[in-house]
């Protein structure tokens, strides 16, 4: 995701009805319904008169990048532009060495050091919210 959020509009490459887009060499071909999405994301850039800089180069400026595709992917697919039900899972990652100890904890059902990633996604499947948290357990 962070390779996305840092898209500018010159990686958008739209050539003889192809839309790819460059995300490494050689550049991704973007399928349809995406490849309309993205089109006319470039038409209609939001944030542009409240960025810090309006003549801003970045494909996604602003912070609501999930947003505002997911309302037009539902849109795109029949559904309501904002979601009525979803889906909660948790997971329980082992935490890498730079993670400090007071960010980690012990889940004892999985008898594992680390933390819980916290999922909504929307019936589509579509990401809603992501939230991690440390473990909170009895240790053995």
């Amino acid at each position: 995701m962070t390779r996305i959020v840092r898209l500018t509009l010159d990686d958008v490459i739209h050539d003889a009805g192809q839309v790819s887009i460059r995300l490494g060499d050689p550049p991704s071909p973007v399928p349809e319904p995406f490849a309309r999405l993205l089109l006319d994301h470039l038409q209609d850039r939001p944030n542009t008169a409240t960025a810090t800089d309006p003549d801003s180069r970045w494909l996604f400026p602003g912070r609501r990048l999930a947003a505002r595709l997911r309302g037009r992917l539902r849109i795109l697919t029949g559904r309501r532009k904002l979601p009525t039900a979803g889906c909660v899972d948790s997971q329980t990652v082992r935490a890498a060495e730079t993670v400090g100890a007071a960010a980690c904890g012990y889940d004892a059902g999985k008898k594992l050091k680390g933390q819980k990633r916290h999922v909504v996604v929307d019936t589509l499947g579509l990401l809603l919210c992501v939230m991690v948290t440390r473990c909170v357990g009895a240790r053995p």
